[in-house]
């Protein structure tokens, strides 16, 4: 609604395609032939989707994440694909910081007891003195290493670039493999782009060598966890907990056996949100999208 006012000042036509979370590849297809741009969330833009967009000049993520977009299909169109990098940074740590607390001092767990009148005293754990495993030292990685490092934690760290060993930022924490922080974490974060290399970098292989009944603290994308192996690892009591922003397919099925744990914390795909970030990122994906229509 706010930008309305400027697709008309630029005499430019938008269609807004409303979603429960994303519009899928067949969805596009069907429409994408009437756009000389777009602006995208999580929406399936294939190299079917592509080859069917005749007009298109421009795709533009709103947000950071690039893993739902066939770039190399857009490159060889001549598409630009353009996001706001390190968009959300802020808003995604402190959503994990938050979680690790509510986990650890079973928070959520404690506030359902009261709701129902059950005067429970619920056990939780210090985080102060822990081993803490942060897998992905990208931005958020880095930044969530920076504020962890006020409690007084074990940092071990994990990234398949040898040159981050390098960076000022990570210079007190410990470099070591992912299966050393599957067995040595009392909390495990997963900070990873999703690609063919972290799908499914947490699955049955790993949760066996989780030796001190860890939490996990998802909040990069879904498929870097299977789901099925998670569901496992909760029945076995392999780990103490996890909490999840992200899920292998969104939004979650009410069926899925995932919502059956109470030492769980789920979210909507929702650690992004936050007033001040989201105005930035407005703005931004306005700016990319005018950047390149206004080329003509």
């Amino acid at each position: 609604e706010i930008y309305k006012k400027i697709f008309k000042k630029k005499k430019i036509k938008a269609d807004f395609k409303i979603s429960n979370q994303y519009l899928s590849e067949n969805q596009l297809i069907k429409i994408i032939n009437n756009y000389d741009g777009i602006i995208c969330g999580d929406d399936k833009i294939t190299n079917k989707v592509i080859k069917k967009a005749k007009k298109l000049k421009v795709i533009v993520k709103w947000g950071t994440g690039l893993d739902s977009i066939d770039i190399s299909s857009a490159k060889k169109n001549g598409i630009k694909v353009l996001n706001t990098p390190a968009a959300f940074t802020e808003g995604v740590t402190e959503m994990a910081i938050g979680m690790m607390f509510g986990l650890s001092r079973k928070i959520c767990s404690s506030d359902r007891d009261v709701r129902k009148a059950i005067w429970s005293k619920r056990k939780g754990f210090l985080i102060s003195k822990k081993i803490v495993g942060v897998i992905g030292l990208g931005l958020i990685g880095q930044n969530l290493i920076k504020r962890l490092k006020g409690f007084d934690l074990e940092i071990l760290g994990n990234d398949i670039r040898p040159e981050l060993k390098k960076n000022k930022n990570l210079k007190k924490i410990k470099f070591v493999s992912k299966n050393l922080i599957f067995s040595k974490s009392d909390i495990i974060f997963l900070c990873v782009n999703l690609n063919e290399k972290s799908k499914y970098l947490l699955k049955a292989s790993g949760f066996k060598k989780m030796k001190k009944k860890p939490i996990i603290i998802n909040i990069c994308r879904g498929p870097v966890i299977n789901e099925k192996d998670l569901i496992n690892a909760l029945k076995k009591k392999i780990i103490s907990g996890v909490a999840l922003d992200v899920y292998e397919k969104e939004p979650i099925s009410r069926k899925n056996a995932l919502l059956k744990f109470e030492n769980c914390i789920f979210n909507s795909h929702n650690a992004y949100n936050t007033i001040e970030e989201v105005k930035g990122v407005h703005l931004n994906t306005i700016k990319n999208l005018l950047g390149v229509l206004n080329e003509k």
